[in-house]
């Protein structure tokens, strides 16, 4: 159902400013409020946000987002919104891009027309401007634009309406590759190696169709045609140099997409389970905006083998289920939402985590499993992992000589079962 139009107070930037600046109003007002009175009221139809209209603003506010337990996200805010729209005249198939662009951190909160919260950070342009990418709808949004810490700052808000594939550039398979490869899977047993420079001018977390971050060129950096592959994984590893964080991005033979940034220190590696015969197309890129000399790796190793059809009997956790090697994080498995994995791990203090139970599905599940307390680092066992979905926010915490840290909304997370 859309969210019924309310009735606003238009109040001037002058009177807004005088609120950031009463201390003891954020206690009263603690959290941000859609029907609270609104800075600048704003009425547009599809047709005229065609082409962007940008806003002068002062964003942040003193309104704590890591206190509103029902609103994502963290950073400073006014209680009413920035921005009221009435927006009329979408058609299916488009979506409404938000964008700011401040001399700050900013943030950015926003209502849509199902009265659903989205937040978002740093997946603007530029590495600290934030950007939403919203289904369009008649109805009303609401905006709010403030900063990651408590200072205010001068900003531009901008909308544009659009098909939903113009505003979600993402890495494209059709395009040329820099480099075309072929192998068959016996070929690559011993592994591959092919130097690359790293990065690009795309950024990721604006591509609706794949959950990561960092900066990839929109071309493929690799395509490699394999063959042979019957019962083989293959495992694509990228490393920098100079302590460069990297990034890995793989649409597989049957057009999955695959993405890793952290699977040891700061290099990266996807494993694409039962490979199959066919192209897959890799790009390499940052997590920032730096580009950086890596190197490629790509090699094939045998997969799980089911018990009582040959060949070496997998480890099982105590339910019998086989287990899995560790995959690094769990990213790749967010679409599993509401299994139980096993997973064989080696306990380990050499990585980032987030939260204490749930854990972001990007933290290494070796290091979260040793912060669980269920392995000591070095010790191998079994551990059982159960996908839990997207969180609003992590808490991290010091425990078993391991830090975790915090963290706010993100779009997979993992529970350990004990």
């Amino acid at each position: 159902m859309i969210r019924p139009e309310t009735v606003f107070r238009l109040h001037p930037l002058a009177i807004v400013a005088a609120v950031i600046a009463l201390p003891g109003l954020a206690t009263a007002q603690a959290c941000p409020d859609y029907t609270g009175a609104v800075n600048q009221e704003l009425i547009f139809s599809a047709a005229q946000l065609s082409q962007p209209q940008r806003f002068d603003m002062v964003a942040g506010g003193n309104v704590d987002l890591g206190n509103c337990v029902d609103v994502p996200g963290y950073g400073h805010i006014v209680t009413g919104p920035d921005y009221h729209l009435n927006l009329t005249g979408t058609q299916p198939g488009t979506s409404i891009a938000v964008r700011v662009e401040g001399e700050c951190d900013t943030i950015l909160l926003a209502n849509d027309a199902w009265a659903n919260w989205h937040y978002d950070d740093d997946s603007g342009a530029n590495w600290f401007d934030p950007e939403l990418i919203l289904p369009a709808a008649d109805g009303i949004y609401d905006f709010w634009v403030g900063t990651w810490d408590t200072e205010l700052c001068r900003a531009t808000f901008s909308l544009q309406v659009a098909s939903t594939a113009a505003l979600n550039p993402c890495p494209d398979p059709a395009l040329p590759p820099a480099q075309t490869l072929g192998f068959t899977a016996g070929e690559l047993a011993q592994g591959q190696r092919f130097d690359v420079v790293a990065g690009g001018d795309m950024q990721l977390a604006r591509c609706a169709e794949i959950e990561g971050y960092g900066t990839v060129v929109n071309y493929p950096d690799f395509a490699v045609n394999l063959s042979g592959t019957t019962g083989t994984d293959l495992i694509i590893g990228l490393e920098g140099q100079d302590y460069c964080d990297t990034i890995l991005v793989v649409s597989d033979a049957n057009g999955g997409w695959h993405y890793n940034d952290d699977h040891e220190d700061l290099s990266s590696q996807v494993r694409i389970r039962s490979a199959s015969d066919g192209q897959y197309h890799i790009w390499t890129g940052t997590w920032g905006e730096e580009m950086c000399y890596a190197a490629l790796t790509l090699r094939t190793e045998q997969g799980l083998t089911k018990p009582g059809l040959g060949g070496p009997e997998p480890v099982s956790a105590d339910d019998g289920v086989p287990a899995m090697e560790d995959p690094g994080n769990l990213v790749a498995y967010r679409n599993l939402l509401g299994s139980t994995l096993s997973i064989r791990v080696t306990g380990s203090t050499d990585g980032a985590i987030w939260g204490s139970g749930p854990y972001s599905d990007d933290s290494a599940v070796a290091v979260a499993a040793v912060h669980a307390g269920l392995v000591a680092p070095g010790e191998t066992a079994v551990v059982r992992v159960m996908i839990a979905g997207p969180q609003s926010g992590f808490i991290g915490a010091d425990m078993n000589g391991v830090s975790s840290n915090d963290y706010g909304s993100w779009g997979g997370s993992y529970e350990f079962q004990y």
